[in-house]
């Protein structure tokens, strides 16, 4: 199989392993690029189906607890919408960047706001959505008046 990029292609996981990333080296112009080796996309497929199969036993868990999503980015709306978790399961979407606080998550429709909204609303659960900031999370959540389970999707 040949690649449309020359140079050299490297896939890569970044974000403490929760995300794939390709690098595409184009300073060697020329013949396209063999990779030595393909990528096993089907056993990334098979772990992102397992995953989403434990996340939904973990969001089977929910009803009755006031929940909180910790990210508005692409993973934290991603999570939500496949899911289907709406405003009936998920009370809040917590974002720390203020551009995003205000708007909505599209598809499941929470409003996003800023950690300070812990100090009105007491959450028993807030799932975080990237674990490469559990430390700045927990310490922020803490400082807010959060008492309950912080855990990482």
């Amino acid at each position: 199989m040949r690649s449309v990029f020359p140079g050299k292609v490297a896939v890569l996981r970044g974000m403490d392993g929760q995300y794939l990333q390709v690098e595409i080296d184009n300073r060697t112009k020329g013949e396209p690029y063999e990779p030595a080796s393909e990528f096993d996309f089907g056993a990334v497929s098979a772990r992102l189906s397992s995953s989403l199969e434990a996340a939904r036993r973990f969001a089977a868990e929910f009803p009755g607890k006031r929940v909180a999503i910790w990210g508005a980015g692409a993973k934290g709306v991603t999570f939500l919408n496949r899911l289907g978790l709406g405003t009936g399961s998920v009370k809040l979407v917590i974002d720390i960047n203020p551009n995003k606080s205000g708007c909505f998550i599209a598809g499941t429709g929470q409003e996003i706001v800023p950690p300070s909204a812990l100090k009105k609303e007491k959450m028993d659960l807030i799932v975080g959505m990237n674990r490469a900031y559990e430390g700045e999370i927990r310490a922020e959540a803490t400082r807010q008046g959060f008492s309950g389970k912080l855990v990482f999707a």
